[in-house]
């Protein structure tokens, strides 16, 4: 809607199209929040009516009244919330010397080509180990013809001498 409306560069400029970009962005972040509501009202026991719609169409009971809504979820939640604050707090302590910020970016630089170097080795390794298969598939190929080619020449030369000897 807002292209339509402003179709020279010009007018983009003007604060009329600002303000109608800024309305249309705030409208997109701007919604019912249903899941939200639902889970707070869960939690404080507030009955929701479109839950109990399927006894009105299912059972014909025009109004659930007797039905009574017991909040299951909040003694869960409270329990949640009591083990979270019993925790012991951790505070982060940060300084900004530059010694301290040197270390730092020293043990990330560190932490960063100590994966790359595991990265390549593995790479490597795999690399390796995939050529010494294939080299290994090619050598016993070639030792396969080589021997056979070895027993026919020791064949081929034996053959002469056993002929000599067995017409004798």
């Amino acid at each position: 809607m807002i292209k339509t409306l402003f179709k020279n560069s010009d007018d983009k400029n003007s604060d009329d199209y600002l303000i109608a970009h800024c309305d249309t962005a705030i409208a997109e972040l701007v919604f019912d929040k249903v899941s939200l509501v639902k889970a707070f009202n869960y939690y404080h026991g507030v009955r929701d009516r479109f839950q109990f719609a399927h006894l009105e169409h299912n059972y014909g009971i025009g109004n659930p009244t007797s039905i009574e809504f017991i909040p299951l979820v909040r003694k869960h939640i409270d329990a949640l919330v009591g083990e979270y604050l019993a925790t012991n707090i951790t505070p982060k302590i940060s300084c900004k010397d530059k010694g301290t910020l040197t270390n730092m970016f020293r043990d990330k630089q560190l932490a960063i080509s100590g994966n790359i170097a595991k990265l390549i080795k593995t790479h490597l390794t795999n690399s390796m180990f995939s050529a010494l298969k294939q080299w290994i598939l090619i050598l016993r190929n070639n030792y396969k013809k080589f021997l056979i080619q070895q027993i026919e020449i020791l064949f081929q030369n034996m053959r002469l001498p056993l002929k000599i000897l067995f017409n004798i």
